[in-house]
């Protein structure tokens, strides 16, 4: 079920203003947009919100932001909270105890990148065990409740206070190891900007679509205010050079897995020559103007030095990355 800037327009946001998210978080803006999809869809969230900056800024002394019912879980075991809410009402509903409005409840578990490394085994398990909910990963680099240390999707290059010269490796692909894990849906979406509004509304419309069946799970990059004010441009310019493609996997009911790039972004300065190399040299040079650009727009990258050597091997790896994700694309449509 697509949806459309006017359905926004007459629906009901999950958080009240009464958050202490900084003005302009993304994370406001992706919840609501869960709100969305499940109004569109005909369902009513339950949050099973992790412990972090999120859960402080939501679920404080005895007030609660939002407007429909959330739960606060511990870092590791969020999903595993909403997985054994979910079977205890499935119970329930086939025992007959449930109203017509409480069947159509879904299970919502909500969580930081660190909490989804402190509990990768729980919400594994949680996928292994057929949550039939979503789960969603906020993921903004980094533990910014507590100061900034690296998790496992920190950018390799970038400086926090247990990586203080640079992180030496590569950050994680959740979408890719949840859907391993057994999740029938898995996407990566960004901070809902633009047109990327709607299409993180319909992603997650997707994931509630495939919920029904067992587990989906939703990636959501969203760059910290407290560290860069310019989170917009980091944004676009992750999604022009593949270091935050846009992308969704699922498994249909014949077990058959689906790619597809939500966003193919190309270079616009880079006009073919006919001479094949001198065709792959310019893009490969334009390719990694892409990839400096968008280390250059983060504060994380000034501290330990933006080397031509660091610069390459990032460039590689978004380079690889998009190959691969075409390829996919290409062999599961």
């Amino acid at each position: 079920m697509k949806i459309k800037v006017a359905d926004a327009a007459g629906s009901t946001p999950a958080l009240a203003g009464k958050h202490t998210l900084c003005g302009g978080c993304g994370w406001a803006s992706a919840i609501n947009a869960v709100s969305l999809a499940c109004q569109k869809a005909g369902k009513e969230p339950i949050f099973f919100i992790a412990t972090g900056g999120g859960q402080g800024s939501w679920l404080w002394d005895d007030h609660a932001a939002f407007e429909t019912s959330a739960a606060p879980g511990l870092f590791e075991d969020f999903a595993s909270m909403a997985e054994g809410f979910q079977a205890v009402y499935a119970a329930n509903d086939q025992a007959g105890y449930l109203t017509p409005s409480e069947q159509d409840r879904i299970m919502v578990a909500l969580g930081g990148d660190g909490a989804n490394e402190i509990g990768y085994e729980w919400t594994r398990g949680a996928i292994r065990a057929g949550f039939k909910g979503v789960i969603i990963c906020l993921d903004n680099g980094g533990y910014r409740n507590t100061k900034g240390q690296a998790s496992a999707s920190t950018p390799k290059g970038a400086t926090t206070t247990t990586s203080v010269h640079g992180q030496p490796f590569h950050g994680s692909d959740l979408v890719q190891e949840y859907f391993r894990a057994g999740a029938l849906y898995s996407a990566q979406a960004v901070f809902p900007l633009g047109r990327n509004l709607m299409d993180l509304a319909n992603m997650m419309s997707e994931a509630i679509a495939s919920a029904e069946r067992g587990p989906a799970f939703v990636n959501v990059t969203t760059p910290c205010l407290m560290e860069d004010e310019n989170t917009h441009a980091i944004i676009e310019a992750g999604v022009n050079c593949w270091a935050t493609p846009l992308y969704t996997i699922h498994r249909d009911t014949e077990g058959q897995e689906h790619w597809k790039l939500r966003a193919q972004p190309k270079i616009k300065e880079f006009v073919p020559t006919g001479d094949e190399e001198r065709d792959r040299l310019e893009f490969a040079r334009l390719f990694r103007s892409q990839v400096e650009h968008w280390t250059g727009l983060q504060a994380r990258y000034h501290h330990a030095g933006m080397t031509p050597a660091l610069i390459d091997d990032l460039t590689e790896h978004c380079f690889n990355k998009r190959d691969y994700l075409t390829r996919m694309c290409k062999a599961f449509p």
